[in-house]
């Protein structure tokens, strides 16, 4: 009888265990994505009121709304953690991926699009700073990526030349890789643009949770790659 007492509390304790670190984990996943929001409305607030509304405010404006709320809302659709989508079945959570990353590579292409338009409206050279080195290969990343994301898609048509599983590690990999350097171009272009002394703080703090909330970002997917490989080395 207490042995059977003992063995009911290990697994309702064990129970409780699991259903707390859910609970936790999916409080920690809006808490990080409400930040970013709130760090994308930030980029617009500051760059319309420091330079108004012209042809450059649609970069970093577009940028900050395409990377840290659309294509962040695209990582975390696939991992089911989305808070704009329906994650409920793979299938809703493969199309609300789809359909954030398709948007956000829109606005990245126009925000690309209005820097460089800019600068010949204005006879400005192009890329003669690290930010915008990193901006150039994170956007043809990105643009890459969206093929990779396809080909995964697709991975039970190309199993005659690649394995499926393989597609899904290197894109689950690559797109957190490319992240990685989404969060590092974009706290690039914020130190190069808020020089004020004013702003010293602000700009710190700003980088700061980009960087930190990029890491929680990816590692949803980091950890499922791993685990993808680790699984691959057992057969």
């Amino acid at each position: 009888m207490n042995r059977g007492k003992t063995q009911k509390r290990e697994a309702t304790s064990g129970t409780t265990g699991d259903v707390s670190m859910t609970t936790s984990t999916t409080f920690l996943s809006v808490s990080i994505q409400l930040i970013l929001l709130s760090v994308a409305g930030l980029i617009v607030f500051k760059t319309v009121s420091d330079v108004g509304i012209i042809l450059f405010t649609f970069h970093p404006c577009l940028m900050a709304i395409g990377y840290l709320i659309l294509m962040v809302q695209a990582i975390f659709a696939i991992s089911g953690r989305s808070m704009f989508a329906d994650v409920s079945s793979h299938d809703k959570r493969v199309y609300a991926h789809w359909v954030f990353q398709t948007l956000a590579l829109i606005l990245i292409t126009i925000a690309q699009a209005s820097i460089y338009i800019n600068k010949n409206n204005n006879g400005y050279p192009h890329y003669q700073t690290i930010h915008s080195y990193f901006g150039l290969g994170t956007y043809i990343a990105t643009v890459v990526g969206m093929f990779g994301g396809s080909a995964t898609k697709y991975g039970n048509s190309l199993k005659s030349f690649v394995k499926p599983i393989q597609l899904k590690i290197g894109h689950g990999m690559l797109g957190s890789a490319l992240f990685v350097f989404v969060a590092i171009t974009i706290c690039l272009g914020i130190n190069q643009t808020w020089t004020n002394e004013a702003d010293a703080q602000l700009k710190l703090g700003t980088m700061a949770i980009i960087f930190i909330s990029a890491l929680f970002v990816i590692s949803k997917s980091i950890k499922t790659a791993l685990s993808r490989v680790a699984s691959m080395s057992k057969k």
